[in-house]
């Protein structure tokens, strides 16, 4: 679904250092138009938001660990692009989920 595409679109501009603030923010006046679920909505944009922030060396989480622990923030968030690739995976079929039930009308 649109929806996982969404979600994808995250985390591949986590990988080139955007934050989802940005991804939010220029996708949700883009999508309004086509008058999408705000429930949907909202539910990708907080996956998206979690796994981006992850994953994005130059997330204010990130870089926070950088300043106070001294770890490197590149390697925090290349080391957890495993993670939100399997969170990936995994919420994938949740959203086919709730785009099942809710709008088997």
């Amino acid at each position: 679904s649109s929806a996982s595409l969404l979600l994808f679109v995250f985390l591949v501009t986590a990988g080139i250092c955007v934050h989802p603030v940005v991804v939010v923010s220029v996708a949700a006046p883009l999508l309004m138009p086509l008058d999408p679920d705000p429930t949907l909505l909202a539910i990708v944009f907080g996956m998206g938001w979690g796994l981006g922030c992850a994953m994005s060396p130059m997330s204010g989480t990130n870089l926070v660990l950088h300043t106070r622990y001294g770890v490197n923030n590149w390697v925090i968030g290349h080391g957890n692009i495993v993670f939100a690739g399997t969170l990936y995976v995994a919420a994938v079929p949740l959203l086919y989920l709730y785009d099942y039930l809710f709008f088997m009308v």
